[in-house]
C-alpha cells in the first residue's frame, strides 16, 4: 500500500483567538451568520456528523446542510459519507479545510486591498465637490456639467477637502494589509513562504512543486503566486531599512533580510522579471506546469 504523501501545507493547529476570529469571518461571508459557528465545532477535528452539527447549531438538518454546501463550493469544508445499513439512507461527516479558507481570506483581503488602493489613487489626484444639504459627493467633472449647482436643492456646491477621505483609506489599507499578514502567518504556508521559499536550494523547490502539483494546488493561482510573494518579500527587505518601511511584518522581514544574502547583485531584480515574464508566456498558449517547471530547473 502507497504511502500517504506529506502535505505541501503543515497547517498549524489554530487554536488562538486571532486564528478562529478569521476563519469565522471568512465562513460566515460564504456560509450566512451561522457558518462561523460551524467552526468552533469542527477545527481540528475530523469527519463530524451532520447531524451532531445540527443539533450543536440548534438547527434543522436541511438548514445545516444548506450552510455546509455552500462553504463545500468554496473548499472550506470537505465530507464523507457512510450508509445507514439499516435505514438505506447516506449521512455525511464533515471536515474544516483551514488552509482553503485562509487560501480564499486571502485573495478576498488582495482585492479589497486593491479596491482600496484604486480609490487612493483616485483621491489622490482628482477633486471632489459636495453638497452639504443633500449630503452627496461629485467628482469635479459631474459637478461642472450641473455648473456646480445641486439640481436637488439648489444649493452650491463645495470643494470637499479629500485630506480625511484619504486618510480613511490608508487606514483602510493598512488595517488590511496587517490582517493579510496574520492570514499568511497561518495559512500553513509557513514552511514555504517564510523559510524554505527564501533558502536557495533547487532540490526542496522541485520537490514541494511536485507535492504541490500531487495534491492539487493551481500552479498560476497558488504556485506562481506563492514565489512571486517571496520574491517581493525578498525585494522589500532588500531596499528598506525596516520592516515597518517596508510595509510588512517584523517576522517576515527578518526571515526574508536573511534570504537577501543568498543572491547575488541583481539576481532577485532579475528573478522577478522571469515571474512576471511567465504570465505572458502562459497567455501566449505555453503551459503553466512547464513554465514553472523551467523556471525552477534554472534556479
Amino acid at each position: 500500500m502507497a504511502s500517504k504523501k506529506p502535505s505541501l501545507i503543515k497547517t498549524q493547529k489554530l487554536n488562538s483567538q486571532s486564528s478562529l476570529d478569521l476563519l469565522r469571518d471568512v465562513s460566515a461571508l460564504i456560509g450566512g451568520k451561522n457558518a462561523g459557528a460551524i467552526v468552533d465545532l469542527l477545527i481540528d477535528k475530523k469527519n463530524i456528523n451532520e447531524f451532531i452539527i445540527a443539533k450543536k447549531l440548534n438547527l434543522t438538518i436541511n438548514q445545516t446542510r444548506n450552510i455546509l454546501y455552500k462553504l463545500s463550493d468554496e473548499g472550506l469544508v470537505s465530507s464523507i459519507r457512510k450508509k445507514d445499513k439499516k435505514k438505506g439512507w447516506y449521512t455525511y461527516f464533515w471536515t474544516f479545510n483551514s488552509d482553503k479558507a485562509f487560501l480564499l481570506l486571502e485573495k478576498t483581503l488582495l482585492k479589497d486591498i486593491e479596491q482600496f488602493e484604486h480609490q487612493l489613487k483616485s483621491r489622490e489626484v482628482k477633486r471632489f465637490y459636495v453638497c452639504k444639504t443633500c449630503n452627496s459627493e461629485l467628482t469635479e467633472e459631474h459637478a461642472l456639467l450641473n455648473e456646480f449647482t445641486c439640481p436637488e436643492c439648489g444649493e452650491v456646491y463645495e470643494l470637499n477637502d479629500n485630506k480625511q477621505s484619504i486618510q480613511e483609506i490608508k487606514n483602510n489599507i493598512n488595517r488590511l494589509r496587517k490582517k493579510l499578514d496574520e492570514v499568511i502567518s497561518q495559512l500553513g504556508l509557513i514552511d514555504v513562504k517564510k523559510s524554505k521559499k527564501f533558502e536557495r536550494d533547487k532540490k526542496k523547490l522541485w520537490l514541494l512543486y511536485e507535492r504541490g502539483l500531487a495534491e492539487g494546488m493551481d500552479p498560476e493561482f497558488d504556485i506562481h503566486k506563492i514565489l512571486f510573494w517571496g520574491i517581493k518579500m525578498l525585494s522589500l527587505a532588500k531596499n528598506y531599512p525596516s520592516a515597518v518601511s517596508a510595509g510588512i511584518s517584523p517576522f517576515v522581514y527578518s526571515k526574508a533580510k536573511r534570504g537577501v544574502s543568498k543572491y547575488k547583485d541583481g539576481e532577485i531584480e532579475k528573478i522577478a522579471q522571469d515571474l512576471t515574464s511567465m504570465v505572458v508566456r502562459a497567455r501566449q498558449g505555453e503551459d503553466w506546469e512547464i513554465v514553472l517547471g523551467q523556471f525552477i530547473l534554472g534556479f
